[in-house]
């Protein structure tokens, strides 16, 4: 199944003026989903010396964590040319009181030292057999340029590596209605 169409995060107001000038007047952002508070924040040592902080959540305050809408609000609220990081941390240093999630996005120009070195984006809507991978597809008007079909990544995988992408998990599926790894 397809996403639903992206809206746009639009700036907004906050409800306690006082609490927001206590946090160092951050800006709001929210849509029809999702509440962001933006804030950029000093870091000794650090490429750039700052990071911005994404403090977001779900209106509905659900537990949901969805990787391509965190993705979409830092492109809209950072850009697409800087990285964000999400912390799991320490255990001694855990904060976990609400279905909330924190991305900290690098000053523009900074890149983590590890990750992915090339961009593939798939739109398949469903699970694919061939490489045992399942994805949602996008909205017709969010779908992006390059996005390559389950087909078309698989063979782009077996033409980089010589092998298909089971292969390279070193796993086989299980059979079944529900199958999985």
């Amino acid at each position: 199944m397809s996403e639903a169409k992206w809206q746009p995060l639009v700036v907004a107001v906050a409800r306690d003026p006082q609490a927001a000038a206590a946090f160092g007047d951050p800006k709001i952002w929210m849509n029809d989903l999702w509440q962001v508070i933006e804030r950029d924040v000093p870091v000794e040592d650090w490429p750039g010396g700052m990071v911005t902080w994404l403090s977001i959540r779900r209106l509905d305050r659900s537990a949901d964590h969805d990787w391509r809408a965190l993705q979409r609000i830092k492109n809209q609220l950072c850009g697409p040319h800087r990285e964000g990081i999400e912390v799991y941390p320490d255990e001694d240093r855990l904060v976990d009181t609400s279905n909330q999630y924190h991305l900290f996005v690098l000053a523009e120009g900074f890149h983590l030292p590890f990750g992915f070195a090339q961009r593939r984006v798939v739109d398949a809507d469903g699970y694919d057999a061939a490489s045992n991978t399942a994805q949602r597809g996008f909205h017709i008007d969010d779908r992006p340029q390059d996005a390559l079909t389950a087909e078309e990544a698989a063979a782009q995988v077996q033409r980089e590596t010589g092998k298909t992408i089971r292969q390279l998990s070193g796993a086989e599926p299980r059979e079944g209605k529900n199958a999985q790894w």
